[in-house]
Parts: C-alpha cells; structure tokens; sequence
C-alpha cells in the first residue's frame, strides 16, 4: 500500500527530475568567466601569450634558464638577460573543443613555441618536476607524454596558474599554485612547501609594458631565446 510519504518522495523525484534538463541547458549555456589579457580582451585557446609577474616599473617575462645546452627549466628572466619580456605561452584543451576562449577553473594544456628548442627537440610541454631541493616541485618543459594540467585562477588583479591533479579514492582534483623559489641568481617557477604565490598577467601586444617596443609577428628564435622587441598575435 502507497503511504503518503511515498507518494510524498515520488512526486519529489519527479519533481527534481523535471529540472535536470534545465540544469543541463545551464551547464551547458553558462561555462566559467574567460579569462583577460591586460588589455581587457578574451584570451584565445591556440594563440601565443606574453606572461609577466607584474607589469610595472618593469615587466619581467618567462624565459628558460640559460645554464644548460638544452634548457629547460621555467624561470622569471632575470635583469641580466638582454631579453627581458620572454617567450610566449599557448594554451592549450586537453580534448577537441568547439570552445575557443580560455576559461577560468578549467583545465589546460601550456606549451612554449616549438622553434625554442630547435637545437635539441621538439619537447616544449610544461610538467611538474622534481629537483633537489625538499618539499619543492619545478615548472619545466618535455614532451607531450610527461604534459601536466594546469589552470589559470582568478585572484585580485591577476591570476594564479595551477597545477592540478586528481586524487584517485576518493576522486578530489587538487592545485598547486605555482610561485617563484629562488635559486641560483634565478627565480624558478615550481610549487611546494612556503612557495609565495605569484599573480601573472597575460598580453599579446608587449608595446604598452615593456619600454614601449613595437615587434612584428614571431622572429626567428636565436640560441633559444626570443628578440625582446617581439609581439605576437
């Protein structure tokens, strides 16, 4: 015999089941904010970025360390490289995507243009890697199959880039955020334990942050580095 309280539960479920489509249509319609440039404008899956950790009095790009033959560690450019802005970013889905905006809270992959590591391999993919300093993780480059997750992260002015995993039982995805560990006269990125967080800002256009150089479209890469006059569309 039907009580009222079960009759009480199914109309409920019913109830519930009659909005799952709505839920999914908003799922579906309403994905995280996009992320910005300094410039205010969307940034683009694919396209190549400038990253700086601030962008005044002088904006300091990434770069890779320039103490190994084939480099590479992620490093902040230091103020004695000639190139201070860096080499872009691309961002990059983990699948297919008919989306064409980088999104917040969503998971990506990040590359360095290939043409960097002309001389040694085509490995430009950042991953997570251990060094010798303890309860310290760096930011390097490799290839596709040691390729990590990382998200952009809104916070104050900037943004937080995070390496994220997936915790297996029970599944949990964890980030990291990715600061700057000093070492060797570099700043390295890396995570772990009393890394500061770093704030980044992305841009394509380098004329109006760094001593207001105009640059055409992608030069040619010499002995790893980038011109620092170069901006990218």
């Amino acid at each position: 015999m039907m009580t009222a309280l079960n009759l009480h539960h199914i109309q409920s479920l019913f109830f519930f089941l009659s909005f799952l489509p709505l839920i999914a249509f908003s799922l579906r319609h309403f994905p995280s904010q996009p992320v910005l440039g300094s410039d205010g404008k969307e940034l683009k899956l694919g396209k190549p970025y400038y990253v700086f950790s601030t962008l005044f009095p002088k904006a300091h790009g990434l770069c890779l360390v320039d103490n190994a033959d084939c480099p590479d560690d992620v490093i902040e450019c230091p103020s004695f490289y000639t190139n201070l802005i860096g080499l872009p970013i691309t961002i990059s889905p983990l699948s297919p995507s008919e989306d064409t905006i980088v999104r917040e809270d969503t998971p990506y992959h990040i590359s360095f243009p290939s043409a960097i590591s002309q001389n040694c391999s085509d490995e430009n993919l950042w991953y997570i890697k251990e060094d010798e300093i303890p309860n310290k993780e760096f930011v390097a480059i490799g290839p596709e199959s040691q390729a990590e997750e990382f998200k952009i992260q809104k916070v104050l002015g900037g943004y937080k880039i995070s390496y994220c995993v997936l915790i297996p039982i029970p599944p949990t995805p964890v980030c990291y955020g990715i600061g700057l560990i000093p070492q060797n006269g570099y700043n390295r990125l890396g995570i772990g334990l009393g890394v500061n967080l770093t704030q980044f800002y992305f841009t394509n256009n380098v004329t109006h942050v760094h001593n207001h150089h105009q640059a055409p479209a992608l030069p040619e890469v010499v002995n790893n580095k980038l011109p620092s006059n170069h901006q990218v569309s």
